[in-house]
């Protein structure tokens, strides 16, 4: 009966929250750290830094926040780049917004696909929480197993111009 209320528990937690927080912090690791595989990331940057919107719906705010925090506590500075994050929901999105790439938590389809759309034709890369994202035409997200590989959509790259180092292929997963 006690692993009954526990597994209830998880459960409960798991439709509570669509968010693994092991996994966030894993993003928030890594998620920067791609960002330099950019190969024209210099001439993205705003105002001399590297800045990154995390787009959110209302209800996730807190983990848009909590995301944010992580990343800054991990880096302050990417290169010798500071480095910048806002939060914003997906409804206040203005494609005119000088930004460095875009993260995408969990949003409706309809604005998922208007961020990719302005992100390709600013060659800007997009990064998601949700893998599936990918078919919306996101960049990247991450394949998290025993080991963490980044996803990478080849029809997004070949749309968006985006070069990126040749490293990234030996430990990407293509789809």
């Amino acid at each position: 009966m006690r692993y009954l209320i526990l597994l209830f528990c998880l459960v409960f937690s798991a439709v509570a929250d669509n968010y693994n927080t092991e996994i966030i912090g894993i993003h928030a690791k890594v998620f920067p750290k791609i960002l330099l595989i950019d190969t024209k990331i210099d001439e993205k940057l705003v105002n001399g830094a590297i800045k990154v919107i995390i787009l959110y719906t209302e209800e996730d705010i807190k983990i848009a926040n909590s995301l944010k925090e992580e990343m800054l506590s991990f880096y302050p500075s990417l290169k010798e780049h500071p480095f910048q994050i806002t939060v914003k929901e997906y409804k206040e999105f203005d494609a005119t917004e000088a930004v460095t790439a875009y993260y995408q938590l969990l949003g409706d389809k309809e604005s998922v696909l208007s961020v990719n759309k302005s992100a390709q034709e600013n060659s800007l890369i997009t990064f998601s929480y949700d893998k599936n994202y990918l078919d919306y035409g996101t960049l990247m997200s991450l394949y998290i197993s025993n080991k963490v590989s980044p996803y990478i959509s080849l029809e997004s790259l070949k749309q968006s111009n985006i070069i990126l180092d040749n490293v990234i292929y030996k430990i990407a997963k293509i789809k």
